[in-house]
């Protein structure tokens, strides 16, 4: 494959620092966005009097939205470039968000208006996942991809603190102006900073090499399918937790307060796992064992959390599954980098995404029916270890199944 000037070894130019520190930013605008309603929805509830079935309506509209915009986008990198598709998809967002304080009275403007949200918000993590792949040295690349999937997350967290001081002095609308827009602001911003990568002829696709059916091409088939499969069940556990945590927590006899601790430290343990994981991959390589070890770290997570009746005990449990899972999910993105060629990247990116987000559909509707069914915060936290050791399994089968021919070795990852 002919390279982009990344070498390893190869010290980062001020173009490439401009394009790396856009994509983080839009890393976080997109895990902000994306987690804006779930913050607003209490005072939203109030004043118009939505009732619980509504609001979750609105939310899987979000979601089945990011799965579509993943599709979407991650064909129309690989046509008209990565930087197009960054720009385009934070406008819509950014546009579809800023929508909300005027026109969102209603269930159904607030369900199509996040629909078109979440197909913007799909399209972001493809653009930016091929961006920062292949603009950044082939040295801190690993790294660089998974800091960046991990900014999802840390937007997330971001927007937890900064609903917390908005909506009481501003009320629930401030939110979203704030979502709206920094996207917009950035999307200017990326305009300006932000490079794209050519590669010559690899760079020319047709509408054939951006369907699906080449992700199954050239040996491809059994690894895009472990793939999928691995995405789904980490996506589902990811958001069970991420959604279900801090009701977990309540339920288990923690307050509030010490809830809203737990599900930072779930969010800042994928954060630093994202980092750790990825500076090991970049030293190291052998992507796939240190994935497994993600794992289990994550599930020793699981157990403290199973067998201590302390506090701290307990969060440092959380921590760490937050390391395994989150921190996880940023490693299997290498894979999915890994497993595409340059010109089709885009599309098993957004594909990948894609599935997955079905699981993030699926997870928190799963502990909904397990909280129904009177199933305990800490039973309910231990069963999220059986889909994970599919996943590690998963991981070592897409080892397995690694070769030349599915492999990209610019990316050093074995």
């Amino acid at each position: 494959m002919k390279t982009t000037g990344n070498d390893r070894g190869s010290r980062m130019t001020a173009a490439q620092v401009g394009t790396l520190g856009v994509c983080l930013a839009m890393a976080v605008l997109d895990g902000f966005d994306a987690q804006t309603l779930a913050y607003a929805a209490p005072s939203i509830t109030t004043e118009f009097g939505f009732g619980p079935g509504a609001l979750g309506i609105v939310f899987s509209a979000s979601l089945v939205g990011m799965a579509l915009g993943s599709v979407l986008f991650g064909m129309l990198v690989d046509r008209l470039g990565r930087k197009f598709g960054l720009i385009a998809s934070v406008v819509i967002f950014g546009l579809a968000t800023l929508t909300i304080p005027a026109l969102a009275t209603s269930v159904e403007t607030f369900l199509l208006i996040r629909f078109i949200a979440g197909i913007g918000m799909g399209g972001v993590a493809p653009s930016f996942i091929a961006l920062v792949s292949e603009n950044v040295p082939a040295h801190v690349r690993s790294r660089a991809v998974m800091v960046a999937v991990g900014c999802v997350s840390l937007g997330a967290f971001l927007g937890a603190l900064v609903s917390r001081a908005a909506i009481p002095a501003y009320g629930w609308r401030s939110i979203f102006i704030i979502g709206g827009l920094l996207p917009l602001v950035f999307a200017v911003l990326a305009a300006v900073v932000v490079r794209g990568v050519t590669t010559g002829p690899q760079r020319t696709v047709d509408h054939a090499s951006t369907s699906p059916a080449v992700l199954f091409r050239e040996g491809r088939a059994t690894s895009t399918i472990a793939l999928w499969l691995v995405y789904f069940l980490n996506l589902l556990v990811m958001f069970a937790l991420l959604n279900w945590l801090p009701t977990l927590l309540v339920q288990a006899g923690l307050d509030a307060g010490t809830a809203f601790i737990g599900s930072s430290l779930f969010a800042a343990g994928g954060f630093i796992g994202g980092i750790l994981l990825g500076f090991r991959i970049d030293r190291r390589g052998q992507a796939h064992a240190t994935l497994v070890g993600g794992y289990l770290i994550g599930m020793v997570g699981i157990g403290l959390v199973l067998l201590t009746t302390s506090t701290p005990l307990l969060m440092t449990g959380i921590l760490l599954i937050g390391v395994g899972i989150v921190g996880g999910q940023s490693g299997l993105t290498i894979l999915a980098v890994s497993l595409y060629p340059l010109p089709i990247r885009g599309t098993g990116i957004g594909w990948a995404y894609a599935v997955g987000r079905t699981g993030s559909i699926a997870g928190p509707a799963l502990n909904g029916v397990l909280v129904a069914g009177g199933l305990g915060a800490t039973s309910i936290i231990g069963l999220s270890a059986l889909p994970l050791i599919v996943v590690a399994l998963g991981v070592i089968t897409l080892a397995a199944l690694r070769s030349p021919a599915t492999a990209d070795a610019e990316l050093a990852v074995s």
